[in-house]
């Protein structure tokens, strides 16, 4: 009896294993492609409000209600907000769970399946609001939310429950089995028990682990996180506030610009300002020594940036070496000669010289003077007759010793002059003698430079050293480039027109780096030479955001012929799986539509949308590349 009792629990027990899951282990694959994998979330209830000004989504999670507020137009999230929610009749205030404008609230209604409203006062940043909706709990959630503590367990709580119904079932057919002693009817009742368990506990279907995979068939598409954007099958994209918190993602309200004109778009590149650049080049051919400048080295005009020596040349060493002394001879004379002048009474100007001074210092020769002395005693004598002689000759004597003392001033005046004219040509000839000396010492200086010459290379203007194309001690060439200096903030860009382009370009224009930059452009000229076909023209850039020589960018000129369309941000636009160009317009609060659309180019920031969106719509922005690459 006990061994039949055996038996037969030991069928019943292998008939509840065989009915088990089997789980492979890993390394065995059968075939080819992957099986997908994921967990099946419920759907978790949620509810969407918004106005003016607000735009607010509510999603029901395990530790309650979480709530993300943003601005309606921009999606730009709120974080300085008061949330006041009501929910029934119950009223909380919401607590901000991160700084990003996230909000969380505990929400005992999730147990409870159930349509409830909700009211959200915002207050606190910006303009207060009352927002409504309706937050629909279905019974499946209720009872996930209910039954969470054993669905934490491992094989789910259904599995334990109908685990510890056999558990009591196979202790009281055991206690039957020893007090009654009936084995085969306990065995059968035993065997049915376990089988029945069994059946109860097992799920559906075998599941293989990673890799076993036993023929082509597709697996079960997994679902995404919650948190996770993808692409429904209409091609509209479910973009939950948790991901568009992560990726940034920004919109605008498209207005109606009117009329306005599209942009002709040409190929430039970045060069330096021929008036704020310049180039350091040798005129003599030679060796380069000195301390150099480092690239990027910020140098001012005339700075001292390195010295070119040239190479020996004994034949020209000799003849330097000759005149040199030959000048140094004519040189010693010359000092001499001008010393000698300059001590005086080393020339004939001297003696005249010392001749006029004497006749000058006695006033007038000694036959004057005698005469000038006997004409005053006649004048006198003939005085002291007044009265006598006639007055006549008294007069005659007077004009007499007139006469001889204007001769004598006279004879003094020349000897003045010619003093001067004497002392004159003596300075003459000590001026022609230092100047004599001094140019050669001049020609010493020249000589001695040219047997061993050097030449300073300095800085043509200020700026920064972009360009070292020499280094210490090497040989350099008669007008060979070693240095190249820029002024950061005097670049141009110049671009390439069609010919029948560059007559209709504006005077105001805008630029467009390869990674997005923009910046203000004014239109200096263009050249009346074709290159390639195409005519030269030359922007000023008016603001600096750090562009290099030699960049390439892309340059919009404003059309004068109007075009109608909307203007909406180059990033706003990204291209399709096919090649067109693509708008997000948001719909909802986590729903985004692509949108073909017609675009010309406006400016370096704006495209003119032609075809596809009309005004009040919502389009995305800033994140609009990584909505495209959603799948």
């Amino acid at each position: 009896m006990i061994r039949t009792t055996t038996r037969v629990c030991a069928a019943a027990i292998l008939a509840a294993l065989a009915i088990q899951p089997v789980t492979a282990g890993p390394g065995h694959d059968h075939g080819t492609d992957p099986v997908a994998t994921g967990a099946v979330m419920p759907a978790a209830p949620r509810f969407e409000a918004a106005t003016e000004v607000y735009e607010l989504v509510g999603r029901v999670e395990d530790d309650g209600l979480r709530l993300w507020l943003d601005r309606f137009a921009t999606n730009e999230p709120v974080t300085a907000a008061t949330l006041t929610i009501t929910i029934g009749p119950r009223r909380i205030d919401a607590v901000a769970a991160t700084p990003d404008g996230t909000y969380q609230v505990a929400l005992p209604e999730a147990a409870s399946a159930g349509t409830y409203p909700v009211l959200i006062a915002v207050d606190g940043d910006g303009a207060p609001a009352l927002l409504s909706a309706q937050l629909v709990i279905d019974a499946a959630h209720a009872d996930h939310a209910a039954g969470g503590l054993l669905d934490g367990l491992p094989g789910g709580g259904a599995v334990w429950i109908a685990g510890g119904a056999v558990a009591l079932l196979l202790a009281g057919g055991g206690l039957l089995l020893f007090r009654r002693r009936r084995a085969a009817a306990a065995a059968a009742t035993l065997a049915t028990v376990l089988v029945a368990a069994a059946a109860a506990t097992a799920p559906d279907s075998a599941q293989a682990g990673p890799g076993h995979d036993h023929g082509s068939e597709a697996g079960a598409p997994a679902m995404a996180s919650r948190d996770q954007a993808i692409r429904l099958p209409d091609g509209v994209i479910a973009a939950p506030k948790a991901m568009q918190r992560l990726i940034g993602l920004r919109t605008i309200v498209i207005t109606d610009s009117g009329d306005t004109g599209a942009a002709i778009t040409l190929i430039g590149q970045v060069i330096a300002d021929p008036n704020a650049s310049g180039v350091v080049q040798a005129q003599v051919a030679g060796r380069v020594s000195g301390r150099l400048p480092a690239l990027g080295q910020a140098v001012v005009q005339g700075q001292a940036l390195a010295t070119v020596t040239p190479g020996f040349d004994a034949a020209g060493t000799a003849g330097i070496v000759e005149a040199q002394g030959q000048v140094a001879q004519d040189l010693a004379l010359a000092r001499q000669r001008a010393a000698r002048l300059a001590a005086g009474g080393a020339s004939e100007v001297d003696a005249e010289l010392a001749a006029a001074r004497a006749l000058a210092a006695g006033g007038a020769t000694a036959e004057a003077r005698a005469g000038l002395a006997a004409a005053r005693q006649r004048l006198e004598r003939l005085q002291r007759l007044d009265g006598v002689v006639p007055l006549r000759d008294i007069e005659a004597a007077r004009a007499d010793v007139l006469g001889i003392e204007a001769r004598i001033a006279a004879q003094q005046a020349e000897a003045d002059a010619r003093v001067r004219a004497l002392q004159a040509r003596r300075a003459a000839l000590v001026g022609e003698a230092g100047a004599e000396a001094h140019a050669l010492s001049a020609r010493q200086s020249a000589l001695r430079a040219a047997r061993s010459p050097r030449e300073t290379l300095r800085a043509p203007v200020s700026g920064v050293v972009s360009a070292v194309n020499v280094t210490q001690g090497q040989v350099v060439a008669p007008g060979e480039t070693l240095f190249s200096i820029i002024q950061p903030g005097a670049l141009l860009v110049q671009a390439q027109a069609p010919d029948a382009v560059s007559a209709r370009l504006g005077s105001r224009a805008s630029g467009r780096t390869g990674d997005g930059r923009t910046f203000d452009l004014a239109r200096l000229g263009a050249g009346l030479a074709l290159i390639d076909g195409a005519a030269p023209v030359r922007f000023q850039i008016l603001s600096d955001i750090g562009l290099r020589v030699g960049e390439p960018v892309s340059v919009f000129v404003r059309s004068p012929l109007p075009v109608d369309g909307l203007a909406v941000p180059r990033e706003a636009v990204v291209r399709g799986p096919n090649g067109q160009a693509l708008v997000f317009v948001k719909d909802s609060a986590e729903r985004v539509s692509p949108v073909p659309v017609t675009i010309l180019d406006l400016d370096a920031g704006r495209v003119l949308v032609t075809a596809g969106l009309s005004p009040g719509q919502r389009i995305v922005t800033t994140g609009a590349g990584l909505l495209a690459q959603v799948r």
